[in-house]
């Protein structure tokens, strides 16, 4: 949040938990801000970045990335299917999952911790 303000952001909600994931209401509020034209970036665990680790959970949060495009959760039978998103990091646009077409909500709760989303 401090590099946020010292950026000049003068809005700034912060729905974060470093060591505790973060839920469906929290990710659909992150989702909510990008269609209003924030920036947002997602706290998570690197494991959600490569495909043969990303069903692999953690216990603590370990890296910042930036929502280029919603996440999307489609009600599948019983549970929530994501399919891939765009996301900023290491200098360029990837997608999350990289190859899978998709994932199931418990895998993406496995290794996200929640977000910041700013506003000049």
């Amino acid at each position: 949040v401090k590099e946020f303000k010292a950026a000049g952001y003068t809005q700034i909600i912060e729905k974060t938990n470093w060591g505790l994931g973060e839920g469906f209401d929290n990710l659909n509020e992150a989702n909510a801000y990008l269609r209003d034209k924030w920036q947002v970036v997602l706290l998570i665990h690197m494991n959600m970045l490569k495909d043969d680790t990303i069903d692999k959970a953690s216990t603590i949060s370990n890296h910042w990335i930036r929502m280029r495009s919603e996440v999307a959760m489609n009600l599948v039978g019983k549970d929530y299917v994501i399919p891939q998103f765009e996301i900023y990091t290491w200098g360029k646009t990837r997608k999350v999952p990289e190859a899978l077409p998709s994932i199931t909500w418990p895998t993406f709760m496995k290794n996200y911790y929640g977000f910041i989303a700013v506003k000049y």
